[in-house]
């Protein structure tokens, strides 16, 4: 039965009907305390699950291997975990350096070794100086040649000393180069030249028997002197005398001994006079020693 507006009774019954009115109003409330209600409790319930969790997580062990272990009725101890840090390496750059350039110091004797060395092997493959062709035929001449004494090396001799002598380079005289040679010059005084050169065979004495000469300048007066001590002596009177005084002329050949070789470590070619009193100076181009 409808109620209208602004009544307050039922008009079959004559109850009040202002409750009924009420209740429409009071419905949203109620709903709403009702969801209030259900919400607290789902709260109440999630909070009571999840410290049940929590409760469940703290009395089990942490994991399988820190979990305690029964042996025959008696619990071991858990094992401890293996734990292992890698020392830290400090890396150090390696220090800064400067490059060097070692340069190694040259021996002037060295040098001259090496230029003598260039210089033998020049004169094993040419004549005075000119290329040889490989292909030509030996010169029978050639063939007819006696070996030779190597010599070492060439040393200007002077055992009395004057003034005015000037000495060419030894070497010359042993090159084996017509056009090289050595020379000495003195003054012009009509004394001796009294100067020789003296022809080192090696470290041991070596059998000799004479001495092949060449000289641009012929007619001063030399002779011939060994000896086969260890050192090249310092007065003419310690030296053996190998020939008589006599006249040098060119591609000579003079006796070193008498009579049968003998052995030496030094030959002397001593000078003595001059092929003229206007002529004091003497060249030899070649000298050779022959076994």
């Amino acid at each position: 039965m409808a109620v209208a507006a602004g009544q307050r009774r039922c008009t079959n019954c004559g109850a009040s009907v202002e409750a009924r009115r009420r209740l429409p109003r009071r419905t949203p409330l109620i709903a709403a305390l009702t969801v209030a209600a259900l919400s607290g409790g789902v709260v109440v319930v999630a909070q009571a699950a999840v410290t049940e969790e929590a409760s469940i997580d703290a009395a089990a062990p942490a994991d399988a291997a820190s979990a305690p272990i029964t042996v025959a009725g008696a619990a071991l101890p858990p094992a401890k975990r293996a734990t292992s840090t890698a020392p830290k390496v400090e890396e150090t750059p390696p220090p800064a350096t400067t490059p060097s350039l070692d340069i190694p110091t040259v021996d002037d004797d060295l040098l001259d070794k090496a230029a003598e060395a260039r210089d033998e092997a020049a004169d094993a493959n040419s004549k005075d100086g000119e290329p040889v062709d490989e292909d030509k035929p030996a010169d029978p001449d050639d063939l007819d040649k006696p070996r030779t004494v190597k010599v070492v090396k060439a040393i200007n001799y002077e055992p009395v000393k004057r003034a005015g002598v000037e000495f060419g380079k030894p070497k010359a005289a042993i090159d084996k180069r017509s056009r090289t040679v050595w020379d000495v010059t003195i003054p012009a005084d009509g004394q001796p030249y009294n100067v020789g050169i003296v022809l080192d065979l090696g470290d041991e004495s070596r059998r000799v028997s004479s001495l092949t000469l060449g000289t641009p300048t012929p007619g001063f007066g030399i002779e011939l002197y060994r000896t086969d001590n260890e050192e090249v002596p310092d007065t003419l009177e310690e030296w053996t005398k190998a020939s008589d005084p006599t006249t040098a002329s060119d591609d000579t050949i003079l006796p070193l001994t008498p009579d049968d070789p003998k052995w030496a470590r030094y030959v002397l070619v001593y000078l003595t006079t001059t092929a003229s009193a206007e002529q004091t100076r003497a060249a030899i181009s070649n000298l050779e020693v022959l076994p």
